[in-house]
């Protein structure tokens, strides 16, 4: 096997999610309509809940320079506070420093500068506000 039957670059993960979702709603796995309802209320929880919490963090920690997103996919920008430029090291350091402590963290953006968030729908409050006090302790840290 070459190096490129190997790899897989996130188009192709893209790809084959729909491949297997098509795989599974033919074969009467998945219904073929979901109840969205539901789906968006949890949704909207966690851009609150989270999306709070990181705001919180932005205000209080210079080196966040932007918190975006879209229910519960989220994320935090990080910049050196002095030149506005990305800082990817403060990525790095965050995303180690939290493995420590049982939070496993997604580091994305053309930088590598942004802490990417996407829990589950069924993913907690107080499981969102133990993420975010981590974080808190990880930046105060830098």
């Amino acid at each position: 096997m070459d190096r490129d039957e190997q790899t897989m670059d996130m188009k192709d993960w893209q790809c084959m999610d729909q491949h297997v979702a098509t795989l599974l709603r033919l074969s009467g796995l998945l219904p073929k309509t979901l109840e969205i309802g539901p789906l968006l209320a949890e949704a909207k929880r966690i851009e609150k809940t989270l999306g709070d919490g990181l705001r919180g963090l932005a205000a209080k920690y210079p080196v966040i320079g932007e918190v975006r997103g879209k229910g519960a996919m989220l994320a935090i920008e990080f910049v050196d506070p002095a030149t506005n430029e990305p800082n990817a090291q403060a990525v790095t350091d965050v995303i180690n420093a939290a493995a420590q402590k049982g939070v496993l963290l997604l580091n994305a953006g053309a930088s590598y500068n942004v802490i990417r968030f996407l829990p589950s729908v069924k993913t907690s409050d107080a499981l969102l506000n133990e993420v975010i006090e981590v974080l808190d302790e990880c930046i105060g840290a830098l």
